[in-house]
């Protein structure tokens, strides 16, 4: 159902709903409805029963509730008939309204009389998605303008807080996926997850960014997974992936755990991508957009804390990551953890 439904008990056993508009005239004066009758108690014919309805108004006035046509089709004469056109729009009106009174013809019967019924969540996910398939950008966004500013900010959240929810689920589906090409996908789909990464206001710069480093033959070119951009000064960051089941560290030296190869090779990987930005900054300026590089910052997002099974574990990643020099690593789960916390707020 899209819109909501009032029910209104009439007599003993009998309920009235909102009728369901069939046809209506530009001008909004005449209109065709179906006025669904439900019954407490279903006899043989079913729970809901009706009458087709024409309707006239002044532009001035508000629609009256009419429980019964003028017209009866019992007055008709042998050899005479009443003919009723209805286009497809509205045979799909009445179909789908009449699905949705037959849903509500449950709840009445149970005792729910005099109150109205909203679309449930498994109603409203069709809807939506109609309305996505059949409208342009331009109009959603025209009627999105149309809501008020304590609603259009709420349908915001909502639609921020789905997004969420999806890449959480997403995570949850795939924490053992080591395929790297799947991530750079999942993070090429959804930039603004590694806007959380950082602790400045950046964005999606360029993926696969090119650091500079080709030699005479034209090997050797260096690419970072994601260049960023702060927007508010042009300055740029350095991001490098790996999967969530890259080791982070190494076989156990006298009582403490070394960082692993993958981890100390990326974050020298990264670390390389930022000499070779500055030593190029020049030529690699050319033909790009405006940005700096004034002291770069560099990120690792590599391996998952669950690897970290005790104390001492904790402790030497710990220490690893917290004594390097302009590289941020985080682990994958710490930066789904992230998310999370901003759907408790």
């Amino acid at each position: 159902m899209s819109d909501p439904i009032h029910v209104k008990a009439v007599s003993y056993g009998v309920s009235e709903c909102d009728p369901i508009e069939l046809i209506a005239s530009q001008d909004r004066t005449r209109r065709l409805v179906f006025l669904p009758v439900i019954h407490n108690k279903p006899n043989k014919n079913g729970s809901v029963t009706g009458c087709f309805v024409y309707q006239r108004k002044r532009k001035t006035d508000d629609w009256e509730r009419i429980s019964n046509g003028s017209e009866s089709l019992s007055k008709l004469k042998a050899g005479e008939g009443y003919k009723l056109d209805l286009p497809t729009d509205a045979v799909t009106k009445l179909i789908s309204g009449l699905m949705d009174i037959e849903e509500i013809a449950g709840a009445v019967n149970s005792g729910k009389t005099n109150t109205t019924f909203v679309p449930s969540a498994k109603e409203l996910a069709p809807v939506l998605e109609q309305l996505l398939n059949t409208l342009d950008d331009d109009t959603l966004l025209d009627e999105l303008f149309k809501l008020s500013k304590d609603n259009a900010l709420r349908f915001n959240d909502l639609v921020l807080n789905a997004r969420i929810r999806a890449a959480l689920k997403y995570w949850e589906d795939h924490r053992e996926d080591a395929n790297e090409e799947n991530w750079q996908k999942f993070f090429n789909q959804r930039p603004w997850i590694l806007a959380l990464i950082c602790s400045e206001p950046i964005i999606v710069y360029k993926e696969k960014m090119y650091t500079g480093g080709t030699n005479a033959s034209g090997s050797g070119g260096k690419n970072v997974d994601y260049g960023l951009i702060n927007k508010q000064t042009n300055n740029t960051a350095l991001l490098e992936i790996k999967t969530p089941l890259t080791s982070v560290l190494a076989k156990e030296y006298r009582s403490i755990f070394p960082p692993s190869r993958e981890l100390s090779g990326s974050v020298t990987q990264v670390q390389n991508y930022k000499y070779n930005l500055l030593k190029n900054l020049v030529g690699l300026r050319e033909g790009m957009e405006p940005f700096d590089a004034v002291d770069v910052a560099t990120y690792v997002v590599v391996g998952d804390t669950r690897q970290l099974t005790d104390d001492i574990k904790k402790r030497s990643f710990e220490l690893y990551r917290r004594n390097l020099s302009g590289t941020v690593v985080l682990a994958y789960d710490e930066v789904f953890e992230r998310l999370r916390i901003l759907l408790s707020r």
